[in-house]
This record gives structure tokens, C-alpha cells and sequence, in this order.
């Protein structure tokens, strides 16, 4: 689950966010400045899954399914090394050639997130601390879903 409802993409040599993504993110849902691109997730309390999809050229079809996007961003990456994660959380690690890169960002399940996790929060009061995240995960995991499409501008 994303730290502070953040997901981040940055150049992984960039070093710390100075913010501006993450604040213009919490005002408009999903925001980039170029060197980074923050989402604000829907909800807190279940997981988050994001699909990273390195193309060599644009994409001429959305993905499949019901998906709202895309969001039209551009990243420098000129490290060639993605970082994928939250600012304070765990992350993941794409190599990558380096340069800029245009980038589709396309999600699906934010409402229905938000609703079932607070339907399983009313319901699962009665767990202890611990029990509670694993069992969220298991009713609530892969609602809430993020396909994030990169390719080298042209």
C-alpha cells in the first residue's frame, strides 16, 4: 500500500522529491513536473496494484477493459534506472535506456476501493491489529489498479 495514498515514478539517481509532484497530485489526483509523476490513490487500506509497461513507441490502443485515461505525462530518466514505489515506502526498479520518455497513465477501481474499504472496516472491528491487514488484503487486494504505459519521446 502507497505511504501517505503516493505512488511515485522517478528517475531512481534524482534523489529526494522536492514535493512538487506530490502536492500538485493531492489537488488533481495524478500530476507530473518531468522529473517525477505522483498519483494520490483513492484509499489507504487495501493494496494498490501498478503495471509498468516499457513500449518502443506509442500505444495505438487504450487497454483492454474499463479503464479511465490516459493521463498524458512526460518523465526524464536519464540514468536509465525507474524507481517505482512510494517516497517513504517500498519500491521496485526498472532499467530502462536513458532519456525522456512520454508516458500514459491509466487506472481503474478508485470509487470501488474506496467503498470496500470502508465496508471492511465497519466489518472487520472485531479482528486484533494484526489479523486486520492480512484480512484486507484478502477481501480488498486488486481493486484499486494503475496501468502506468512509457515509451522514448520523439
Amino acid at each position: 500500500m502507497p505511504a501517505y495514498r503516493l505512488l511515485t515514478l522517478m528517475d531512481a539517481e534524482h534523489g529526494a522529491s522536492d514535493g512538487e509532484a506530490a502536492r500538485a497530485a493531492r489537488q488533481q489526483e495524478i500530476a507530473g513536473t518531468g522529473q517525477e509523476i505522483a498519483v494520490l490513490v483513492a484509499q489507504d487500506a487495501l493494496p494498490v496494484d501498478a503495471d509498468l509497461e516499457l513500449w518502443d513507441r506509442a500505444p495505438t490502443e487504450p487497454p483492454p477493459g474499463g479503464w479511465y485515461g490516459p493521463e498524458r505525462l512526460t518523465l526524464d530518466c536519464p540514468s536509465g534506472a525507474l524507481r517505482l514505489g512510494s517516497p517513504t515506502g517500498d519500491a521496485i526498479g526498472l532499467t530502462v535506456p536513458p532519456g525522456r520518455y512520454d508516458v500514459h497513465l491509466y487506472h481503474t477501481g478508485r470509487s470501488e476501493a474506496e467503498d470496500v474499504a470502508e465496508t471492511l472496516d465497519r466489518q472487520l472491528q472485531h479482528l486484533s491489529i494484526p489479523q486486520r491487514p492480512a484480512e484486507l488484503e484478502r477481501q480488498g487486494g486488486g481493486i484499486e489498479r494503475y496501468i502506468i504505459r512509457l515509451w522514448p519521446h520523439i
